[in-house]
């Protein structure tokens, strides 16, 4: 029965989160979120459960560490107050801390992306999948919003608009942008796609590790490196801050739907 309320509180709260969090205006979020979560609850065992005495909570580091926190800290107080015990929400230093955090049980919820997952699931057996996530897709060209949701993201390369790099081929030899080496979108997958051109990303391209996706785009835009992979469209982080940055930086290499994570 907890398992089925936490689904459901989990939900709302994030719902509540995002919307204070300044994302776009959707009166719907909270109610829909309740519907597709109590019906994928509905399956569960309804018998009496374990009730933990506080719940804790831990985020990848999509972001800076500083600015993910701050925005989640609010579910501290909104799961709190609908579970009716302490929740501590946190954000892990790396990828690989939160699986082997959830391994150890210091960790009760996590919201992992997909490579995290399959490593704490089939190889660690520590995790079950509670909820997955549902948002709006994302227009190649602007970020933008489209008005369809999906269950999956993608990953992307993007260069500054004068680059002359038009394609997966011309990153040999150039400085890119990885993210921790477990991440799906910032490294996993882009890799694996470089490989596929011939490209060994450890050897004929110059890798530099940057600690999150809004860091990424503001090393990409001040000239740090060459290019830089991350979830699409992570230009959107620093747009409050850099207005023209979809003038900037361009999603100027398409890559092929196995780079779309679930």
């Amino acid at each position: 029965m907890f398992k089925k309320t936490l689904t459901i509180c989990m939900s709302l709260a994030l719902a509540a989160s995002i919307s204070a969090c300044g994302s776009k205006d959707n009166s719907n979020t909270s109610a829909e979120a309740s519907k597709t979560t109590s019906t994928e609850a509905t399956g569960g065992d309804s018998s009496k459960s374990y009730v933990p005495k506080e719940l804790n909570v831990q985020f990848v580091p999509s972001q800076n560490a500083d600015t993910l926190e701050a925005k989640t800290k609010p579910l501290e107080k909104l799961l709190g107050d609908k579970l009716g015990i302490p929740v501590h929400v946190t954000v892990s230093p790396d990828y690989n801390t939160i699986v082997e955090a959830m391994a150890s049980k210091q960790v009760d919820v996590g919201f992992l992306p997909p490579n995290a997952y399959v490593l704490a699931h089939d190889k660690k057996k520590t995790v079950d999948l509670l909820l997955q996530a549902q948002r709006y897709g994302v227009k190649d060209e602007t970020g933008e919003d489209t008005t369809d949701k999906v269950d999956f993201y993608k990953s992307m390369i993007i260069v500054k608009k004068d680059s002359p790099i038009q394609s997966l081929k011309d990153l040999k030899g150039k400085k890119i942008g990885w993210q921790n080496v477990t991440s799906s979108a910032g490294y996993v997958f882009p890799a694996a796609e470089l490989k596929q051109e011939g490209i060994d990303p450890d050897k004929d391209v110059q890798g530099v590790t940057i600690k999150g996706h809004d860091a990424a785009i503001m090393a990409l835009l001040n000239g740090q490196v060459d290019a830089v992979a991350v979830f699409q469209d992570a230009r959107n982080t620093v747009k409050k801050d850099v207005p023209d940055v979809f003038a900037k930086l361009v999603y100027s290499i398409t890559l092929p739907k196995s780079l779309t994570t679930r």
